[in-house]
């Protein structure tokens, strides 16, 4: 599909799953999610911090600070899990 990020190298004997697809559709993003894959959903909370961390070093890569685009990260985070801009959609 146009604008598809390419899959990771796995080797074909790897028992490897996509969790998370996000899509920004007309400015909005959507969502697709492998539900309860983890009996205790704190595993989201790692896999997020893992996301932030590699969103970290990508923009370090562009000669940002990692620890300021983490910071401004968590900063938003925290002001859109307080207040959303938008409704989770509960598809």
């Amino acid at each position: 599909m146009e604008n598809e990020l390419p899959h990771p190298n796995v080797p074909s004997t790897s028992q490897a799953m996509e969790l998370i697809r996000v899509w920004l559709i007309d400015g909005a993003p959507n969502f697709v999610i492998t539900p309860n894959l983890w009996n205790d959903p704190a595993a989201w909370g790692l896999l997020l911090a893992d996301v932030m961390r590699h969103l970290g070093n990508a923009y370090e890569v562009d000669g940002k600070s990692r620890s300021e685009v983490i910071a401004r990260i968590k900063e938003v985070f925290d002001a859109e899990w307080d207040e959303p801009t938008s409704p989770a959609n509960p598809k």
